[in-house]
């Protein structure tokens, strides 16, 4: 073999190498199923990373809203995978395999000491949004857990949860615009694509 095809051949390989490199490096091989395709509850998820929370929030008819002091309904804490926070931090995109959890929690009614303000009770149930073109249609799938279920189905493809991430989530389909910590960074960089 001449010197000349040594070097293309080694060219080749190298290349072969860094794009299956890269295209694994865009994939996040978190969520794990069972044998009927249900999303297994990650065993870590009290590890995953905080992002954001919201008091009081529901899913109101319209543009009502219902919340009041007296009765300020759950708290909805947003966490997301540590692999892929790290990628969207490195990258300021999604890889695809992406996980958020919103976590559902109680309210304690009356919590020791008596504090002004709403103390977080006991989780009641919590949602995965699981990001990821190469598996669904609409890059979204959501999976509904209760507090202590260890496995979900998805919920039927074209449901309300997708639309609405979809109409209003400011970033990718998600929510960022009530993640500080996300916020400024993925904003600025979505009003900078759209620019161009």
């Amino acid at each position: 073999m001449s010197l000349k095809k040594i070097h293309r051949f080694m060219l080749a390989a190298v290349t072969t190498i860094f794009a299956a490199n890269c295209a694994a490096a865009k994939r996040i091989d978190a969520a794990e199923f069972n044998s009927v395709d249900q999303l297994q509850r990650p065993a870590n998820l009290d590890e995953w990373i905080f992002v954001g929370a919201i008091v009081g929030h529901g899913y109101p008819n319209g543009d009502a809203r219902h919340f009041s002091a007296a009765s300020p309904g759950r708290i909805q804490v947003v966490q997301m995978e540590p692999r892929a926070y790290r990628y969207l931090q490195q990258h300021g995109e999604y890889a695809d395999g992406t996980m958020l959890a919103l976590s559902f929690y109680a309210t304690q009614e009356n919590p020791a000491p008596v504090v002004d303000g709403v103390v977080q009770g006991e989780l009641a149930s919590f949602e995965i949004h699981l990001l990821d073109k190469q598996q669904y249609a609409d890059r979204s799938a959501f999976y509904s857990f209760s507090s202590d279920g260890s496995a979900a189905s998805m919920i039927p493809a074209g449901n309300n949860c997708v639309a609405c991430h979809r109409e209003d989530g400011a970033f990718d389909g998600t929510f960022v615009q009530f993640y500080p910590s996300l916020r400024q960074r993925l904003l600025q960089r979505a009003v900078q694509a759209e620019a161009l």
